[in-house]
């Protein structure tokens, strides 16, 4: 037993978390894994991914800063971008601001106030539906939302149809799971990962399944791109799926 009661990983004195725990579950269940499906359970994990627990990663005290942490003035720079979309397709209202990845919605809210500060007819025409896994973050931002007088809608009830409005993706594409690649033999084999005998994470090389990487590695090789023996690369489907989501 790890301290505080945890369960610990064979071979390991670390504590297994929710993430970890699912992922070596999944591997129990169907052996060795895509690293893809490692890299979503590892993020996303709904107890305890990176990306899912209460700890706030995107701020000075965290582990990385992206832009609209660092400044207000990305947030007022897009909003006027998206004043300009709003112009040109005639002022409609409401006017959905839909982002991807919204986490506290700094963003949105520094987008909220720039068209303010700009006087705005938009500014009261915007409402946001906030794309984002992290309930914690969900919390702090309908709070914010609330506060700033920024209407709330749901992403899902998008679905029926297109709405007028703008879509923002910041830093969320480069966070969606990957299929990693390594050339053997001058073929492309898919890395994997297991449970060696130290109960630790390993890597293991597989075939390359998924039909979208085959499509992916094809269009490579189609463009003329010449892959060495032994280099790496990453295949992203879930793109294409998020561009089909988004038209």
């Amino acid at each position: 037993a790890a301290p505080g009661g945890g369960a610990a990983a064979p071979g390991r004195g670390a504590p297994v978390t929710p993430a970890e725990a699912a992922i070596r579950a999944e591997i129990a269940r169907r052996g060795p894994i895509p690293f893809a499906d490692f890299m979503a359970l590892a993020l996303g994990h709904p107890a305890g991914g990176y990306y899912t627990g209460p700890s706030p990663r995107p701020t000075r005290e965290g582990d990385f800063l992206t832009a609209p942490e660092l400044h207000a003035v990305f947030g007022a720079t897009l909003a006027r971008q998206v004043a300009e979309a709003w112009e040109r397709l005639g002022r409609p209202a409401p006017f959905t601001l839909l982002e991807y990845g919204a986490g506290s919605g700094a963003l949105a809210l520094a987008i909220l106030a720039g068209l303010r500060e700009d006087a705005s007819g938009l500014a009261d025409a915007l409402v946001f539906a906030p794309v984002e896994l992290n309930e914690h973050r969900l919390a702090e931002l309908r709070a914010g939302a609330a506060a700033a007088g920024l209407p709330l809608v749901d992403p899902a009830g998008l679905d029926a149809g297109p709405a007028p409005g703008f879509v923002i993706a910041n830093e969320y594409l480069d966070a969606l799971a990957v299929h990693l690649l390594e050339i053997r033999e001058g073929r492309a084999r898919e890395v994997h990962v297991g449970i060696g005998c130290d109960g630790a994470f390993e890597e293991r090389l597989g075939e390359p399944a998924p039909p979208a990487v085959a499509e992916r590695l094809a269009a490579i090789e189609t463009a003329g791109v010449e892959l060495e023996e032994g280099q790496r690369l990453e295949v992203r489907p879930a793109v294409g799926a998020w561009a089909v989501e988004v038209a």
